[in-house]
């Protein structure tokens, strides 16, 4: 007599990429905000923006460190997610949208130096999320945060957050300017 034995593998973690790797480490929809894991490949914190949970990295594009300025980044060359690792689509790794970034600073915030690197940290429930005042490619490093948005308002100039020591909001730049980028991911539609 012959048995055959059959096993299901179930990921507890949440789903998995096209290579079995689970994209999610702890965080999903039903995370509370605050919530620290990884998710789809990036070490990421839970926040609600206008009602929705969104995943928002812990660090820059190209960062190796919460405290790196990363890479910078043209407009145009966001415009174009794949040369830059990320995505057009909402419920993937994507520049954030200008209504994003708005509601993200509006968020309870405060200029910090976190070793010795100047910048913005975000209190989200019981951990916060720092972003370093990366100024433009060569300029104004330690003094101002630029971070792009993927919402162009004409042909020559797209919003950014802007943040300084003392405020934190939304503004207009020249579309050639090289910037930083922090990707946002929603985990609810």
């Amino acid at each position: 007599m012959l048995v055959v034995l059959s096993f299901l593998s179930v990921s507890c973690g949440g789903d998995d990429d096209d290579n079995g790797n689970p994209i999610s480490d702890g965080i999903s929809a039903n995370s509370p905000d605050g919530t620290k894991g990884t998710y789809k490949g990036r070490e990421c914190i839970v926040v609600t923006l206008n009602g929705k949970k969104y995943a928002v990295a812990t660090k820059n594009l190209g960062a190796q460190e919460e405290t790196d300025y990363g890479n910078y980044y043209s407009f145009d060359e966001t415009t174009n997610p794949t040369t830059i690792g990320l995505s057009a689509s909402a419920t993937e790794w994507h520049v954030p949208t200008k209504e994003e970034l708005e509601s993200f600073a509006n968020l309870a915030n405060e200029w910090v130096t976190l070793n010795d690197v100047n910048g913005r940290r975000w209190t989200v429930g019981t951990s916060s999320l720092f972003f370093p005042a990366a100024g433009n490619y060569g300029y104004l490093q330690g003094d101002f945060g630029y971070y792009w948005s993927s919402t162009e308002k004409n042909a020559e100039k797209t919003y950014y957050m802007l943040f300084t020591n003392t405020n934190c909001n939304i503004s207009i730049e020249n579309r050639t300017t090289s910037i930083s980028v922090r990707p946002f991911c929603a985990l609810t539609k």
